[in-house]
């Protein structure tokens, strides 16, 4: 059974989310985002072109790529706390990739919170206390290849 929460989550406009976050953070209309979705409330997928990411070898740009699964986690976050009624600054507080394989196609990024973090803990320390935190990965696959993985701490802060 669904819970208010995840259909709340899973019936966003991400089209209307994704322009407003295109309108605050001028290089997101750069970097080849195609679409945002959820493929479940515990996973988020961006879809997005490699054309405006291409480096000198023809392949996915690290620096792109580094800000595509950031940003990933971000909006991640941010829709977790919009679907749960909070609306408060998200942060990143760390963040880790590893590039494991070139980028050679188009390609969907999916993010997943750590299989230890829990999303209600973190709902419910972030209205108790005002803050919350929350470890996720990023995840870019080609076929059976892993070209990037990536984890991050985002931090909601509540307003004071």
């Amino acid at each position: 059974m669904k819970s208010r929460h995840h259909e709340q989550l899973l019936t966003a406009d991400l089209t209307s989310f994704m322009a407003e976050v295109g309108t605050s953070i001028p290089l997101v209309p750069h970097l080849g985002i195609q679409s945002l979705q959820w493929e479940d409330p515990r996973s988020l997928l961006m879809s997005v072109r490699l054309s405006p990411l291409v480096n000198d070898k023809g392949t996915g740009f690290g620096g792109g790529l580094n800000a595509l699964s950031t940003l990933l986690g971000w909006c991640f976050m941010t829709l977790q706390l919009r679907a749960a009624g909070c609306e408060c600054p998200v942060v990143v507080s760390h963040h880790q990739t590893e590039f494991v394989a070139p980028v050679t196609d188009d390609f969907v990024l999916r993010c997943q919170p750590q299989p230890e973090a829990s999303i209600a803990e973190m709902l419910a320390r972030v209205k108790a206390k005002g803050r919350g935190r929350l470890m996720l990965t990023m995840t870019l696959d080609q076929g059976a290849q892993c070209c990037l993985r990536a984890s991050g701490r985002y931090v909601a802060l509540a307003a004071p």
